[in-house]
């Protein structure tokens, strides 16, 4: 959801005030988080409490190239056309997941900064990216849900899992998203459904709670909350969706605290993300 600025975040917490963004709801939970308690200090990645594929592979590649699709240099991937360096191509995961996911995305995001593209890349047969101006049209609507912290929006503990059939999700800034859902009128009109409070590792600097969740977590910790109503519980299943996450978690607190007098935290950071030793 929302990226970089504010941004790439969802939110949790319902706040109604408009310099918020998206998703979620304010209530006492012990809902899954591998990260444990926000305050704990971290003195290693806390990516090993998941159960994530190895991301050494991606290591090796060192420079940009021709995406062969679009011919656009890119390094790892390309965000048009969703085609992953042949380094990686046969050893990235992939995910089918248990409902659908349409991605939609505000006209004025910056592919390069969304965190979204990563569900695309791990789960291409359930994960879509759609233009918020060429939304699909639903044969029924009452199936949908649209992830986003609406006042009338509910957790998953309150809404049968065989009542919906894919989850709609919007991924630009909260004003974005303010936008897409005051001209686009299908979208309002959708079930809300919204999340209990996790914490974010989102890196990019943001004046907002540490529990507004970047669109990937955001359906990482949906599909979590998926498991636990439907089977009772959770044991990683779905946390190689953050493959491509904990790569680059990983990999910007390396080139920081590698370096700490060359490189200290600055105001594209959020505070205290990087975790000096």
């Amino acid at each position: 959801m929302a990226t970089e600025n504010q941004a790439d975040t969802l939110d949790p917490f319902p706040a109604l005030d408009t310099s918020s963004t998206l998703f979620g709801t304010l209530q006492t939970s012990k809902a899954y988080n591998p990260l444990g308690s926000p305050s704990s200090p971290l003195s290693t990645s806390p990516f090993t409490a998941f159960q994530i594929s190895p991301t050494d592979i991606l290591n090796t590649i060192t420079e940009r190239k021709p995406c062969p699709t679009c011919n656009r240099f890119v390094k790892y991937f390309c965000h048009d056309c969703f085609v992953v360096d042949e380094a990686c191509e046969n050893v990235m995961p992939k995910l089918e997941l248990p409902i659908g996911i349409d991605v939609i995305k505000h006209p004025g995001e910056r592919s390069g900064k969304s965190t979204a593209i990563h569900a695309r890349l791990i789960s291409p047969t359930s994960v879509s990216i759609y233009p918020s101006t060429s939304i699909p049209t639903y044969s029924d609507p009452s199936r949908i849900l649209l992830l986003y912290p609406a006042p009338d929006a509910q957790t998953l503990d309150t809404i049968p899992l065989d009542s919906f059939d894919k989850l709609l999700v919007i991924d630009g800034t909260w004003k974005q998203a303010i936008s897409i859902l005051k001209y686009t009128t299908v979208l309002s009109s959708f079930r809300k459904v919204t999340l209990h409070p996790r914490k974010t590792m989102f890196w990019r600097y943001q004046d907002r709670s540490e529990n507004y969740l970047a669109t990937i977590e955001a359906i990482y910790y949906f599909l979590v909350d998926y498991c636990e109503k439907g089977k009772g519980g959770y044991e990683g299943e779905f946390d190689n969706l953050l493959w491509w996450y904990k790569y680059f978690y990983e990999l910007i607190q390396g080139v920081y605290r590698g370096n700490p007098e060359g490189k200290q935290f600055n105001s594209k950071h959020r505070k205290d993300y990087i975790m000096y030793e």
